[in-house]
């Protein structure tokens, strides 16, 4: 399954924003910023962000691109924070969109298959989710979610990449024997993203708690990023009831920068 003909990721993005905006009462004219999270851009250039504030209609606002996988959703809201909280900007739209699918070698007989292709292409999905954040005033009745605590983490030296699109940057320019090598195609090393990815989970989870002073039996809800049909398996590991782990993979896929977004939405 591919995105509709004719429709990209901004037209996603569009959609997502328009409902976020609706529903938070905020006109288009009065968005100071969007930022949009993405793996999977409509053009290395200009910025998908620029090109839906112009589906959107909005003559004039800052605009940014978060070229991030599985965290760029978070990385969006905590960057709006830094935005907010310095009063640089009142509100900002941050969204997280994939077409990922279109990435996804789904053709057993194409010369270039792997066994890993097919994995990698059934797991993906498509979508795109908004937040609109917004700074109050002191005199102000502050409405909606509020983030209380952010931390960010990558674990870099020695640790190579655990899902990559080998070309179409700088290292693999796009070319005919990208074609023949498949390598226009996301890879994914599963064992490694295992290997470490509850490890992140579980860092940033206790980050949280020891800052806060909470414990997990504080919590009526956890919404860990959707990666794949596993996610209730990280519940035992982390002491976490399964009942208390939220999990919509099962129904849209492993959506990226839009999973928490579609989460957040879902409940």
């Amino acid at each position: 399954m591919q995105p509709a003909e004719g429709m990209c990721n901004s037209d996603l993005c569009r959609e997502a924003g328009e409902k976020a905006l609706a529903l938070a009462g905020i006109d288009t004219d009065d968005v100071d910023m969007i930022i949009v999270s993405t793996c999977t851009p409509d053009y290395p250039l200009p910025s998908t962000a620029s090109i839906v504030a112009d589906k959107l209609g909005i003559a004039e606002c800052a605009v940014m691109d978060i070229r991030s996988a599985c965290s760029g959703s978070v990385q969006g809201l905590v960057t709006a924070m830094q935005y907010l909280q310095s009063g640089y900007y009142k509100i900002i739209l941050v969204i997280g969109s994939e077409t990922g699918t279109i990435y996804g070698n789904l053709n057993k007989d194409s010369p270039c298959h792997v066994r890993g292709d097919m994995v990698s292409a059934v797991m993906i999905g498509d979508g795109a989710g908004a937040c609109v954040m917004k700074a109050f005033e002191a005199d102000e009745v502050p409405h909606g979610l509020e983030i209380i605590y952010s931390t960010l983490n990558c674990m870099g030296k020695g640790k190579p990449p655990g899902m990559w699109l080998p070309a179409g940057g700088s290292c693999k320019p796009f070319n005919r024997k990208v074609l023949e090598s498949g390598d226009h195609y996301f890879k994914h090393d599963y064992r490694a993203v295992f290997a470490h990815g509850a490890d992140l989970y579980w860092r940033g989870l206790t980050d949280a708690l020891n800052a806060l002073n909470l414990t997990i039996a504080d919590f009526d809800l956890f919404i860990p990023h959707q990666a794949n049909g596993k996610v209730t398996e990280l519940a035992g590991k982390m002491g976490i009831p399964v009942e208390r782990i939220y999990h919509n993979f099962e129904h849209v896929g492993n959506t990226a920068n839009a999973c928490l977004f579609i989460a957040m939405d879902d409940i």
